[in-house]
C-alpha cells in the first residue's frame, strides 16, 4: 500500500540453539519418533516437520524444546508406542501414566498447523497450549481431526477455540471431561465421536452444527437431552448407553 511501516528501534534478541536435527535447516523431514528426551532436544530450533511426528511415553517429558514448531504437516501423535516396546517396557509406560505423565504441554504454544493431532494418558488440565492452533487439516482429504484419549484431567477443550474449521474429533475414555466448550464448530462436520465420557454433559458447542458427513456417536455419557442439535438436518445420530 506504500505506507511507511514502523518495525522498532529496540534490540530484539531470539534464542537460535538447535538441536541436531535442525542444525542446517528449520525443516526437517518426517516421521519422526520420539522415545526420549535427547530425542526431543534434537528437534529444538525446527519449524516445519513434514510428515508424522510421534512422542511416546518417557519419564520426564519435557517439550519445551518444540518452542520453535508452527507446522506439522503430517499426523501429530503425542502418548504413543513408538518403540513397540516388549512387555517390561508397557509395564513402565503404564507405570509412567498411572504417576502423571506430562502435567504441561507447555511448549507447544508455537504450534500454528498440523494435519491430524491426537492426545493420549496425557495428564495436563487443559489445552491452552494450543491457542495458536488455526488448522488441523489433512493433506490427503483435507479433513484433517484430533482424538483425545484417556487425558484423566481435562474437563474441556478450552484452548482449541482458534482452530477454523474442525472437521472431525474423537473423544475416548476422559473420566473428567464435562464440556465441549473451548472448541469452535461451523456448519459442516466430517465425524463427532465421543465414546466412554461419563461426565460430558454439556454438548452446546454443537448448535452451530448444521450437517454431519457422516455420524455423530454418543456413548455412555451424562448428556440430559439433544437440544445442541436443533439446527442438524442431515447427518445419522448413534446413541447408546447414556443413562440420563
Amino acid at each position: 500500500s506504500q505506507d511507511t511501516v514502523d518495525l522498532g528501534r529496540d534490540r530484539v534478541e531470539q534464542e537460535l540453539t538447535r538441536g541436531s536435527l535442525c542444525a542446517d535447516s528449520t525443516i526437517v523431514q518426517g516421521p519422526i519418533d520420539v522415545a526420549d528426551q535427547a530425542d526431543l532436544e534434537a528437534l529444538r530450533g525446527c519449524e516445519e516437520i513434514r510428515g508424522n511426528l510421534r512422542i511416546g511415553v518417557f519419564e520426564g517429558t519435557d517439550l519445551t524444546p518444540l518452542a520453535s514448531l508452527r507446522m506439522i504437516t503430517g499426523s501429530f501423535w503425542i502418548g504413543d508406542n513408538v518403540a513397540g516396546r516388549a512387555l517390561e517396557g508397557e509395564l513402565e509406560r503404564i507405570r509412567i501414566v498411572e504417576a502423571g505423565w506430562l502435567p504441561s504441554l507447555h511448549g507447544l504454544e508455537g504450534l500454528e498447523i498440523v494435519g491430524s493431532m491426537n492426545l493420549r494418558w496425557i495428564a495436563a488440565p487443559d489445552l491452552t497450549a494450543f491457542q495458536n492452533l488455526r488448522y488441523v487439516t489433512s493433506l490427503e482429504d483435507g479433513a484433517g481431526g484430533i482424538g483425545i484419549i484417556e487425558a484423566r484431567n481435562l474437563v474441556d477443550l478450552t484452548g482449541l477455540g482458534g482452530i477454523i474449521n474442525l472437521r472431525r474429533l474423537d473423544l475416548s475414555d476422559n473420566p473428567a471431561l464435562e464440556s465441549l466448550n473451548g472448541v469452535r464448530f461451523g456448519r459442516e462436520i466430517e465425524d463427532l465421536e465421543f465414546f466412554g465420557n461419563p461426565r460430558l454433559a454439556d454438548i452446546t458447542a454443537l448448535e452451530p452444527v448444521e450437517a454431519i458427513r457422516f455420524a455423530l456417536y454418543l456413548q455412555g455419557s451424562a448428556v440430559r437431552n439433544l437440544d445442541a442439535l436443533a439446527n442438524l438436518y442431515f447427518g445419522d445420530i448413534h446413541l447408546v448407553e447414556n443413562p440420563v
